[in-house]
């Protein structure tokens, strides 16, 4: 079983815990700052306190470097070194209270929720608004009905953000692009639990408890785990990919089983205290943090640990460490320990037959009172209690008999005398079948006359002797690789696939997908196209075949705009298609897109808006991203409006107003700036505050030209 073990005391109480990339861990209390220390020793690395960082804190976030900390006090953000110990950045959000942060992966960026809803994304070294990504409710007939708004999750995967609030959706949002924003529908229940399995897969975990894996490349919900659970908080992936770990309103942590869909430890570590937060150190331990103060480590147990129990010869202790870590079966460690078991249960079976059931006791003695063993070890020494009868049967040639026997005695399969029988079967079905290739029927009769009664035997008897023809088409189809002839026949008569050779199509078929799937991503639509046609006519892959085929059309369309360096079109064919942006071509292109929208930031954060244009170019009107080309814009001219402001240049403020309002519309930023002017000034803008404008207002005005 995993081991705890105390690493360190907060002096109050946790709000956040994180791993580090260099394999530290950095927490933040209510009232004592924060801590960075190391994962292996627990020495300190680094304090950091700060009078704004205290119990009227709403929200911390680090980022994974370990060295920067994002906190906020209601309406104000503060990014600092944790190590220099000094504020870098503050923000002045001028909106609701902050109730949610996160770095993104390259800290360029700070993601904010807050009261209203909203979600808004900042640069690490500005203090302006980059974009307001997306709000909620996300359904606007649920806007009308608002008490208290809320974000309530963030999760982080290379540039796409995953975020839920009011209303229960889940939106997943590239952070460079805006393009192709994706609605995932939860419950009404709230979602404080979002992690990233991989690329496509996403997990939430809601109050009621309810575990939903969803598909993002599909937009749609692969599975729900309803669970005991309340008010799940924090899901983390473990060393296996098939197991998640998760936290709730409790004193331990659970395991799910997101392979097959089921809790498999409820109660999996218990604590003297709630658990707060989690964190993944390595592949073999996890840090968890209490309510008390108290972080523990938990030392998992690993394939190392069945290796150990391997070497001593301490078999049965690792099938009791199985029993009780049963995502350990998955391990290479555990295919050995199997390896090993079958082996001496065959030396046991051995013994049984020269009837020295003394010797087979005593090889078996130690799994005995193995859960996992129990039943078959006691069901082996009851079936040999049969086996002299089973050779009285062969003698007598008495094979239906025999059959019946060892249905239900099945240990008894493992007999020389039942593998002799089971030989004898397979001649007489070849020749049966030799036979009425012949058109000798009679004879076929008289080989398989036998086999006729025996229930395991009868279909495929059945088969020969009544379908025989279109059995032997099965087998020639089988044997010219023509999956999809062989594909229908199976598809008509269930009983075709119980054939040896059916096992052989199928892994050839999965085989083939798998190496679709690689030559589109490599770009390679011909040696796709080759592999597609091989497998098209399988009837249950038509819909995958038309999804590869289509997946090939648009990469070529792709490729042919990329080769006469037409990256308008390449990018309008990549929002188009989605699909695009998992292969080489399309992480390339984002990647492209990622380094002009960073030299994009740079250029708004000065307020140099003839920049930014000559930077997109023909890029600047594509209508899948114009919501991040906007915001650059927008960014730029609140820049600007600042400085004025700040240098009291009112004239040149007003003017800029005045043109931000004609081109862009009014919006929340540009209305608090107003506020501040009228203020300062005495003097009122002509302009109507309660009047809106469709954010992309500025695409039909003289600003684009």
């Amino acid at each position: 079983m995993s081991e705890i073990f105390d690493y360190i005391k907060a002096r109050s109480l946790i709000t956040n815990l994180q791993k580090t990339d260099d394999n530290n861990l950095v927490y933040s209390t209510k009232l004592h700052g924060a801590k960075l220390f190391s994962a292996e020793n627990c020495s300190v690395k680094a304090n950091f306190s700060n009078q704004f960082l205290n119990q009227d804190t709403t929200a911390v976030a680090f980022n994974n470097n370990g060295n920067l900390i994002a906190f906020s006090n209601n309406k104000t953000i503060y990014i600092a070194d944790l190590t220099k110990k000094e504020i870098l950045k503050t923000i002045i959000t001028d909106s609701k209270k902050i109730q949610l942060l996160t770095f993104d992966e390259t800290s360029n960026y700070i993601i904010a929720g807050n009261e209203n809803g909203r979600v808004i994304q900042y640069n690490c070294i500005s203090s302006s608004a980059l974009s307001r990504l997306c709000s909620f409710p996300y359904n606007e007939t649920d806007r009308k009905r608002i008490r208290k708004n809320y974000v309530s999750a963030f999760a982080i995967n290379k540039n796409r953000l995953a975020t839920s609030g009011l209303g229960g959706s889940i939106i997943i949002i590239d952070m460079y692009s805006r393009a192709n924003k994706i609605v995932l529908h939860n419950s009404r229940s709230r979602i404080n639990a979002l992690h990233f399995i991989d690329d496509n897969t996403l997990i939430s975990g809601n109050f009621d408890g309810l575990i939903t894996i969803y598909s993002i490349k599909e937009k749609k919900i692969l599975a729900e785990i309803e669970t005991p659970l309340i008010r799940i908080r924090q899901i983390i992936s473990m060393p296996n990919p098939n197991y998640i770990m998760v936290c709730s309103n409790s004193n331990f942590i659970s395991i799910v089983d997101i392979k097959k869909h089921k809790m498999l430890h409820h109660n999996y570590i218990e604590f003297n205290d709630s658990v707060i937060k989690l964190a993944n150190i390595d592949d073999k331990n996890v840090a968890v943090a209490l309510k008390n103060g108290m972080i523990h480590k938990i030392e998992l147990s690993t394939g190392e640990n069945i290796k150990s129990f391997i070497l001593h010869n301490s078999l049965d202790k690792a099938y009791k460490l199985i029993d009780k870590e049963p995502m350990l079966k998955d391990t290479k460690e555990y295919h050995e320990l199997e390896k090993i078991y079958k082996g001496i249960y065959k030396k046991a079976i051995v013994a049984l037959i020269n009837q020295n059931i003394s010797m087979a006791k005593e090889l078996l003695d130690m799994f005995i009172d193995l859960p996992s063993k129990r039943h078959e070890i006691s069901s082996l020494f009851i079936a040999f209690k049969n086996y002299n009868n089973l050779k009285v049967l062969y003698v007598g040639k008495k094979i239906s008999v025999i059959y019946a026997l060892v249905s239900r005695y099945p240990e008894l399969e493992h007999t020389p005398i039942f593998k002799k029988v089971e030989e004898f079967w397979r001649d007489d079905f070849k020749n049966a079948q030799r036979q009425m290739l012949q058109g000798k029927i009679g004879k076929a009769n008289f080989l398989l006359d036998k086999y006729k009664t025996i229930p395991a035997k009868k279909e495929m008897v059945n088969l020969v002797l009544n379908q025989n023809k279109e059995f032997i088409q099965f087998i020639l189809a089988l044997d010219k690789k023509d999956y999809a002839l062989a594909s229908q026949m199976s598809k008509k008569n269930k009983l075709l696939t119980k054939a040896p050779s059916y096992k052989i199509l199928e892994n050839e078929i999965e085989y083939k997908i798998d190496q679709i799937k690689t030559f589109i991503y490599q770009g390679d639509t011909q040696k796709a196209k080759i592999a597609i046609s091989i497998i098209e006519n399988v009837p249950h892959l038509k819909k995958q075949i038309e999804y590869f085929l289509k997946e090939c059309e648009h990469l070529e369309l792709l490729q042919k705009y990329y080769e006469k360096n037409d990256f308008k079109r390449c990018y309008e064919t990549l929002d188009m298609y989605p699909y695009l942006y998992t292969t080489e071509l399309g992480e390339m292109l984002e990647k492209h897109w990622k380094g002009i929208i960073q030299k994009c930031e740079h250029y708004a954060m000065k307020g140099n808006v003839s920049d930014i244009k000559k930077t997109l170019g023909e890029l600047m009107m594509l209508e899948g991203r114009v919501d991040k080309v906007g915001d650059l814009f927008r960014l730029s001219f609140h820049v600007r409006m600042k400085v004025y402001f700040s240098k009291r240049s009112f004239k040149e403020f007003e003017k800029l107003i005045y043109t931000y309002t004609d081109t862009f519309g009014l919006d929340h930023e540009v209305s608090q700036l107003m506020k501040k002017y009228e203020l300062k000034t005495k003097q009122k803008l002509a302009i109507t505050q309660d009047v809106t404008t469709n954010r992309n207002s500025w695409l039909y005005s003289d600003f684009v030209k």
